[in-house]
């Protein structure tokens, strides 16, 4: 039996001008109007406030901060994507692939740590 012939391509990885890395502790989005998903990357954190007001004890100068505001949640958006469903499920099976071997290894370690 003859070998068949196997064609390849090499591919290179180049950084654009405007390469940015976002950290992201969640997503937000759905599908566009055109069929397309949007998913806007955020991080999660405690509303800083425009300003407080520091009280100061006369006699002993100890300070305590006195809030002005209620405590609220910011979702920051750091990116949106915007990609075809096809390119979507890509991408999610490729993000599984990876936290299973994770998992994986995280369950080896902790069934080594029990054993002990």
């Amino acid at each position: 039996m003859k070998d068949a012939k196997k064609n390849s391509i090499q591919i290179k990885f180049d950084k654009s001008k405007n390469y940015n890395m976002y950290a992201a502790t969640g997503a937000w989005g759905g599908v566009g109007p055109q069929g397309e998903i949007i998913c806007h990357f955020f991080v999660e954190h405690q509303k800083i406030p425009e300003d407080l007001e520091i009280e100061i004890e006369e006699n002993s100068g100890k300070s305590k901060e006195i809030r002005k505001e209620a405590n609220k949640l910011v979702r920051d958006i750091q990116c949106t994507i915007v990609m075809r469903p096809d390119i979507a499920k890509s991408i999610a099976e490729w993000l599984l692939s990876n936290v299973n071997k994770i998992l994986v290894v995280d369950k080896l370690q902790s069934t080594k740590e029990s054993k002990k």
